[in-house]
C-alpha cells in the first residue's frame, strides 16, 4: 500500500507544470517549513510569478500556507510528499538546490542567529561544502551546548566527522583538537566510557603536541581528568589537574580555568581546604579569562566558582558563611537551565539537610527537579533525583527518600552520567534505609558505599558511609565493632573538614559509649555475684 501511495504521488508530482515542479522540488530541499522569502530565491521566480505558482500547489493539496506563523511561510501538506518529492531530484539537482538554500539562508537572514545555524549547516554539508558546514556545525554546537549538552555531544561529534573528511593543514587540526575537547566536555556530563574519553584525549593531545599548542595540551589532560572522576579515581582527576598546571602554556588566561577545575577536582577528593584556597585565588584571576577559554569550558566560570565555593562551604559546615554565594548564584542573570544554577539549588538541599530545614530542603530539591526535566540532562537528573532522597529524609519521609534514590543509582548506571556522586547517592541510601528500619539493606549498601567510595577516593562520602555502618552494628548490639570504625570516621574527618557530618559523628560517638557500658555492665553483674573472683 504504501509503495501505491508513493507512485501516486510521484504521478501527480509528473503532471504539474515545469514552474510547479520546480518550486515543490525546491521546497522539498528547503525542509519541513518554507519561507517565501527563501523560496523566491532559490527558484528566481518573481514574485507574483511563486504566488501563482504557491495557489495553484496549494489547490492541489500538495502545499498548505502557514499564516499564524509569519507571511508566506508554506509547508508540505503532507510529510510523505515532501519525502517523494526529494528522493526524485537527481543527486547534482539536489546538491546545487541545497547549495542555493545556504546561500539563500546566509543572505536572508543576515544576523544568522544561533538557532538557524544548525540548518545552515545542514544545507552546506548536503551541498558538499564540508569545511564550511564544519564551521557552521562548530557554531552551533557552542550555542546548541549551553541549553543541551546531549545535542552539544552530538553537535561538536558531527563537526569533528566533518573536519575529518578535510585535508590536513594548521587550521583544521585546531579544530579538530578543539572538538576532541568539547567531545570530552561534554562527555563527562554524558556518561562517556573511559575507553572511548581515553581515544579523544589522545587525538586531542597529539595535535597539540604537533601545533606547539601546549594550551590545547593542558586542556587535553584537564578534560579527560573529568572524565576519570566520573569512570575512574578523584586522585586521578587531582592528578591530571596538576600535570596540566605544570605543562608550561604561557598563558595567562589558561592558569585560573585550569585552577578552577583543580579546585573541583581536589573537592570531589575530600581535601576541602585546599579546594576552597584554589577556589578564591581562581576567581580572583577569573577576568585574565579569554573568550576561547570560556567558550571551552561551556559555561561562565566566574559563575561555576561561586557556586563551587558554595559546596565547598557546605560540606565544611559553615552554612552561614556559604549562603551568600550560593544567593548569588540564584540571583545570577543566567539562563533557567544553566547547570551552574542548578548546582546552586543541589547545593542548598544539603545545607538544609544540615540545618534540618525541611521547606528549605523541599523548595530547593523541586526546582533541581525542575531543571534537570527541562534540561533532560541524565547529569542533572541523578544529582535531582538524588536531592529529592535527602529532602525525603529531612522531612522523615524515609520510604520515599529510599524510593528517590534507588531511582537515582539505577538511572546513574544505567546512563553512566553524575558517576562521581555514586558513593555519595550510596551512602545516602544506606542512611535512608537504616532510618526505615531496614538494617540488612542498610548495612549491605553502606558496605558497598564503602567500598565505591575507596576506589572512587571519595573520602566525604566514605565518612557518611562509615557512620551509617557503625549506626546498624549498634542496632545488631556491635558496640566493640562500631567503635572500630569511630576512628576511621575521625581520620576521614580530620583529612576533609566535612564538619557538615559533625553533628552525626557526636551523636554516633555517645551511642558507641553508652552502647560499650551497656554491654560491660553484664560482666561487672557477674563479677560481683562471683566475689570478685
Amino acid at each position: 500500500m504504501p509503495a501505491t501511495i508513493e507512485a501516486l504521488l510521484a504521478a501527480r508530482i509528473d503532471h504539474l507544470d515545469e514552474p510547479a515542479r520546480q518550486v515543490l522540488q525546491c521546497a522539498a530541499v528547503i525542509g519541513r517549513e518554507v519561507p517565501a522569502t527563501i523560496l523566491e530565491s532559490v527558484t528566481g521566480l518573481k514574485p507574483a510569478e511563486l504566488a501563482e505558482t504557491l495557489r495553484r500547489l496549494r489547490r492541489s493539496e500538495l502545499l498548505r500556507e502557514l499564516p499564524l506563523t509569519e507571511p508566506g511561510l508554506h509547508a508540505f501538506c503532507h510529510p510523505l510528499i515532501q519525502e517523494v518529492c526529494y528522493r526524485s531530484l537527481l543527486r547534482d539537482r539536489r546538491r546545487a538546490i541545497h547549495a542555493k538554500v545556504a546561500r539563500a539562508i546566509k543572505l536572508d537572514f543576515a544576523d544568522l542567529r544561533e538557532e538557524r545555524i544548525s540548518l545552515l549547516a545542514y544545507h552546506l554539508e548536503e551541498a558538499g561544502e564540508l569545511m564550511e558546514a564544519a564551521q557552521a556545525n562548530i557554531r552551533a554546537a557552542f550555542w546548541i551546548g549551553a541549553h543541551d549538552s546531549s545535542q552539544g555531544l552530538r553537535s561538536w561529534t558531527k563537526s569533528y566527522q566533518l573536519l575529518s573528511t578535510q585535508p590536513v593543514s594548521e587550521s583544521t587540526g585546531f579544530l579538530r583538537m578543539q572538538a576532541c575537547l568539547q567531545i570530552m566536555g561534554f562527555g563527562w556530563r554524558e556518561g562517556m566510557p573511559t575507553e572511548e574519553a581515553q581515544r579523544w584525549f589522545e587525538e586531542a593531545r597529539q595535535l597539540a603536541l604537533a601545533a606547539g599548542n601546549m594550551r590545547g595540551n593542558a586542556w587535553a589532560h584537564a578534560a579527560f581528568g573529568r572524565i576519570l572522576a566520573v569512570n575512574g579515581s578523584a586522585d586521578d582527576y587531582v592528578l591530571r589537574m596538576r600535570e596540566a598546571l605544570a605543562i608550561d602554556v604561557k598563558d595567562g588566561s589558561v592558569e585560573p580555568m585550569l585552577m578552577a577545575s583543580l579546585s573541583q577536582a581536589l573537592r570531589l577528593a575530600g581535601h576541602l581546604d585546599e579546594a576552597l584556597k584554589v577556589s578564591i585565588e581562581a576567581a580572583s584571576r577569573a577576568h585574565e579569562i579569554s573568550e576561547w577559554d570560556r567558550q571551552l569550558m561551556g559555561f561562565d566560570v566566574e559563575q561555576w566558582l561561586t557556586v563551587m565555593q558554595g559546596q565547598i562551604l557546605v560540606l565544611l559546615g559553615r552554612f552561614d558563611e556559604a549562603r551568600p554565594y550560593l544567593d548569588r548564584m540564584l540571583q545570577a542573570d543566567v539562563g533557567p537551565n544553566d547547570v551552574t544554577l542548578h548546582l546552586a539549588n543541589v547545593a542548598y538541599v544539603d545545607l538544609a539537610r544540615g540545618k534540618n530545614d525541611k521547606g528549605l530542603a523541599e523548595h530547593h530539591a523541586e526546582r533541581a527537579m525542575r531543571m534537570a526535566v527541562d534540561s533532560d540532562s541524565p547529569y542533572e537528573r541523578v544529582s535531582a533525583l538524588a536531592c529529592r532522597g535527602i529532602s525525603h529524609m529531612t522531612s522523615g519521609r524515609f520510604e520515599a527518600a529510599a524510593d528517590q534514590l534507588e531511582k537515582a543509582l539505577s538511572f546513574a548506571r544505567m546512563k553512566r552520567a553524575g558517576l562521581e556522586g555514586e558513593a555519595r547517592i550510596l551512602a545516602d541510601l544506606a542512611d535512608a534505609y537504616r532510618l526505615k528500619g531496614d538494617f540488612d539493606s542498610a548495612g549491605r549498601t553502606a558496605a558497598e558505599a564503602i567500598a565505591v567510595a575507596s576506589a572512587r577516593a571519595a573520602r566525604i562520602p566514605e565518612c557518611l558511609a562509615r557512620i551509617v555502618l557503625a549506626e546498624v552494628l549498634l542496632q545488631a548490639g556491635a558496640a566493640e565493632r562500631a567503635g572500630l570504625e569511630l576512628p576511621k570516621v575521625r581520620a576521614l574527618m580530620e583529612e576533609t573538614g566535612a564538619l557538615l557530618y559533625q553533628p552525626l559523628v557526636q551523636d554516633l560517638a555517645e551511642k558507641i559509649e553508652l552502647g560499650l557500658r551497656q554491654s560491660r555492665a553484664p560482666d561487672a553483674v557477674a563479677k560481683h555475684r562471683n566475689g570478685g573472683a
